[in-house]
């Protein structure tokens, strides 16, 4: 928060290519050992007063504030978390870390443990998916589970679909619309849960114990149970993580961790 250097340009910083962070441009090995940790760029506005002796400096994590150009090296997957979501590519043996400089939150928590087990898999939202061929339907109690985060949640995006391709009936799908998070079941929506948002890790559960589904987000329950005792089938193509059974209704974020347990559900 100390001043150290003052200089003066009244030009215009232009950039062709691209931007890159601990790499310098104009010879290989520029390249410091180090951490970094919500590198943020405003245009437009002076976020601190040039003229001061000292700042403030932020004791949380960056926001987007307004003219905000690229914000990243936040959370556990290399994003900008900027309006302008710009892509940002990963080289050598670049890694996101638990490491911060912030007190641990919950959230930060949450990213951590995504991140633990191989990361998570990015989907641009045009045509990124998963699917499985698990053959084996979901009979008496069983439980799906996934970790989430979002870079759109408008129109409708699909996150876990159980039906084959070109088919309806007793399967079961995990969906938003417009950021409100259902699950479907039989043709119908069965449980509407809250509504989520974007840049912000969620660890979303359904969950059938005896006849008795359930659905969590974040550890609590969201919406009314659902009583039914269906199997329900995936089989063929099914199912689909990312993505429904069209394909289509992609999802654009993160996804991570997603498990399927049969035989144990939550009461």
């Amino acid at each position: 928060g100390v001043s150290v250097l003052t200089g003066t340009n009244a030009g215009n910083l232009g950039s062709t290519g691209y931007m890159a962070i601990n790499q310098g441009m104009h010879a290989a090995g520029q390249n410091p050992t180090a951490y970094y940790s919500n590198f943020r760029i405003v245009k437009g506005s002076a976020v601190y007063d040039p003229t001061a002796s000292s700042i403030t400096v932020p004791t949380g994590p960056l926001t987007a504030i307004a003219n905000t150009s690229l914000l990243t090296c936040q959370s556990a997957t290399f994003i900008d978390n900027s309006t302008n979501n710009f892509t940002i590519t990963a080289n050598g043996d670049s890694k996101s870390t638990y490491f911060n400089p912030f007190t641990v939150s919950y959230s930060l928590l949450q990213a951590y443990s995504s991140s633990v087990n191989g990361g998570s898999m990015y989907l641009d939202g045009t045509g990124d998916y998963l699917n499985c061929n698990i053959v084996r339907p979901l009979t008496g109690n069983f439980t799906i589970e996934m970790w989430v985060y979002l870079n759109s949640v408008a129109s409708y995006k699909v996150l876990y679909d159980g039906r084959p391709t070109g088919t309806v009936g007793a399967y079961n799908t995990i969906y938003l619309n417009s950021g409100a998070l259902i699950y479907e079941a039989n043709n119908a929506a069965r449980i509407t849960g809250s509504t989520l948002s974007t840049s912000t890790w969620y660890h979303i559960a359904v969950s059938r114990a005896g006849t008795s589904t359930k659905m969590f987000v974040n550890g609590s329950q969201v919406g009314s149970n659902y009583t039914d005792s269906t199997n329900y089938g995936t089989g063929g193509t099914a199912p689909w993580i990312g993505a429904g059974y069209a394909p289509g209704d992609y999802m654009n974020g993160y996804i991570s961790n997603v498990r399927v347990v049969i035989g144990s559900g939550v009461t």
